[in-house]
């Protein structure tokens, strides 16, 4: 291999990096326009939110957006990315790098991230009139989706389908408990908390961001998949909902410890 294409190869391979780790298009293309210039290559650059293209001619190369990176990898790459732009990383090297920040070991074990999944739940119902009993079942249902996104970590068919069945899973139990313990309103607030984590917070800021900067495409693209995600939210709520006969009643928010 030329060292032009080793370098166009590991130019691709460092924004397909970038996007799994959900940087902007927006910085994507200009840190790979700048690591091009380093390596003195005339390289040009298209970026999308689901693959990156880099080179022409025979030097094209097409990657597709990598595996999310988990948070403690965003940092390596983040100095692999700084020492890129200032022409410190040799392709060979900064290939190396890549494979190492993948192969990097979870920090905490599964149950960790699953208990995890719980506080995080809680701490969502503290801010939604909570109860006690809200809590309890906030992490309650905190560890269940928790659960299911440790199962069906390794199967990216099932981990799309996550939303839909989680959101029906909550739903249908908790107005199932709630009927059964008279939990009352609790069981309505208790839905939100436990699927803050499909919320798709990051695809739309980042929507805005590449559309208010010009990547209208990428923007589009990004907006239609969070919405997508919100739809499938509703989805499973909707269909639960109908399956047990959930009355307007009980959908009916009523104002406590305000």
């Amino acid at each position: 291999m030329t060292a032009d294409a080793a370098a166009v190869d590991f130019i691709a391979r460092l924004g397909s990096a970038m996007l799994g780790a959900d940087y902007p298009v927006t910085i994507v293309k200009r840190t790979l326009s700048i690591v091009a210039d380093r390596y003195e290559l005339d390289c040009p650059v298209l970026v999308l939110p689901n693959f990156v293209q880099a080179g022409e001619g025979e030097l094209t190369r097409v990657v597709n957006r990598d595996k999310p990176l988990r948070y403690d990898q965003t940092f390596p790459l983040g100095d692999l990315v700084q020492r890129a732009e200032r022409g410190q990383v040799a392709p060979a090297e900064g290939w190396a790098e890549l494979d190492r920040i993948h192969a990097l070991p979870r920090r905490f074990p599964a149950w960790v991230s699953v208990l995890g999944c719980a506080v995080q739940s809680a701490a969502y119902a503290l801010i939604l009139q909570p109860t006690l009993v809200a809590l309890v079942a906030a992490a309650g249902f905190g560890l269940l989706v928790g659960t299911l996104l440790q199962i069906t970590g390794g199967n990216a068919g099932l981990r799309q389908l996550l939303p839909v069945v989680s959101a029906f899973l909550v739903t249908y139990i908790a107005f199932s408990l709630g009927r059964l313990l008279h939990m009352g309103h609790d069981s309505f607030r208790v839905l939100i908390p436990p699927l803050t984590f499909f919320l798709p917070g990051v695809a739309i800021t980042l929507a805005v961001i590449e559309s208010s900067t010009g990547h209208m495409v990428s923007g589009a693209a990004r907006l239609t998949g969070g919405l997508l995600r919100l739809a499938q939210l509703a989805l499973g709520i909707i269909i639960a909902i109908q399956l047990l006969g959930v009355t307007s009643d009980e959908l009916t928010d009523a104002p406590v410890n305000t």
